[in-house]
């Protein structure tokens, strides 16, 4: 079955093209070539077709006599995610049907576009032995203080593996897990038992969740933001928690969450820290969209919605008076991209201000609440 579908794909290829002798350039020596197969599979796991590619054998070159730089073209998932939201905005049809790319399920639905990863999630938790657990409905324990671990590390290795499957859940599909995965990605390197108790219980919302996933609508046709940052949390960590969300068509397509590299030395200064970034990924977003011939031009300015007055007014002043040059500098960032037109800034209270969990652990009701204005809710 393998070798003929193989040959029927090497015929195609060989009859499809065109295949024309060139001169080899003066001084030049070919390169040797191979034939590349792949299966490609559908979303359940089953084989849906076989590949073949003719590739050159690049390896044989030497750098600095055959070549001086190489290139990779590499594909940002915000991205993809940020094309299927549009798609879903003008109910379009990619040149026919797709349903899984990079092993993220697309679905159809009566409202819109679902991305989820269900099957992949499942198999994690089979992986780790951990599906059968009893579930739990949040990731993590919102009054939970981790610490560094001084003793011997446990389980260090599978801790490293468990945290790596889950980084990439959460970058694709799953925003609700970054704050806890970002936290618990801090003590790869030595474990300790209460952090194997953390983690369990992000595989045990896991299970709780297996059917959560990415929802975009036909509304509404605008991309906005949210930012947020938690202050000093624990008073053997100096350094707070930014976090941003953006989101199109009712669905979050860009979201972070990171440990802030400077400390900060009020809420004011956390916050505006996490403003400097969401204005870095908004002119990027809109730089990208600028490219997108569905989406009107010119782009008009992304809102950026903040829960923290001082901080707004501090971006809209013209002046810093503060004395911190890391400050000083994110403010001239900030009012650069506003006087641009890039973003522009607004009050949002912090009970509506989706970005919460994404820089600290909430109680059950207020989590789930803010993950519907995310987007991200059962797929049932």
């Amino acid at each position: 079955m393998w070798k003929e579908a193989i040959n029927a794909e090497i015929d195609s290829i060989m009859q499809n093209h065109t295949w024309e002798l060139v001169d080899l350039p003066s001084g030049s020596k070919p390169l040797g070539c191979r034939w590349v197969l792949r299966r490609k599979y559908k979303a359940d796991g089953s084989i849906d077709n076989y590949k073949a590619k003719l590739v050159a054998k690049g390896f044989k070159q030497k750098e600095g006599h055959d070549f001086f730089d190489t290139y990779s073209l590499v594909t940002r998932i915000t991205s993809i995610r940020v094309l299927l939201a549009i798609v879903a905005l003008h109910s379009l049809e990619d040149l026919g049907l797709a349903d899984v790319i990079l092993g993220i399920k697309i679905e159809r639905t009566s409202e819109g576009i679902l991305l989820s990863q269900s099957h992949y999630i499942e198999s994690v938790l089979r992986k780790f032995n951990t599906f059968d657990d009893p579930p739990t409905k949040t990731p993590m324990d919102d009054s939970l203080r981790l610490i560094k671990n001084t003793g011997e590390p446990v389980a260090q290795l599978e801790y490293s593996r468990i945290i790596g499957s889950l980084m990439y859940i959460t970058n694709c599909t799953r925003p609700d897990l970054s704050y806890s995965v970002n936290k618990l990605s801090r003590f790869t390197s030595n474990p300790s038992g209460e952090h194997w108790k953390a983690l369990t219980r992000v595989l045990r919302y896991l299970k709780y969740t297996l059917e959560f996933g990415l929802h975009y609508t036909s509304y509404p046709a605008v991309l906005e933001g949210y930012t947020d940052a938690n202050w000093i949390s624990n008073s053997k960590d100096s350094h707070s928690t930014s976090g941003y969300v953006f989101t199109i068509g009712g669905g979050i397509v860009s979201w972070k969450t990171t440990k802030q590299t400077c400390i900060a030395r009020s809420t004011m200064e956390s916050k505006f820290i996490a403003l400097d970034k969401a204005g870095e990924e908004a002119e990027w977003l809109r730089n990208f969209l600028e490219d997108i011939p569905y989406w009107d031009k010119p782009v008009s300015s992304i809102l950026i919605h903040c829960n923290i007055q001082v901080a707004i007014g501090r971006a809209q002043s013209a002046m810093y008076s503060g004395k911190s040059r890391h400050i000083r500098w994110r403010h001239n960032t900030v009012r650069e991209l506003i006087s641009r037109g890039i973003i522009s800034i607004d009050y949002v209270k912090s009970k509506e201000n989706i970005t919460d969990p994404l820089t600290k652990g909430l109680n059950r009701d207020q989590f789930h609440k803010l993950l519907e204005g995310m987007g991200v809710k059962s797929t049932t």
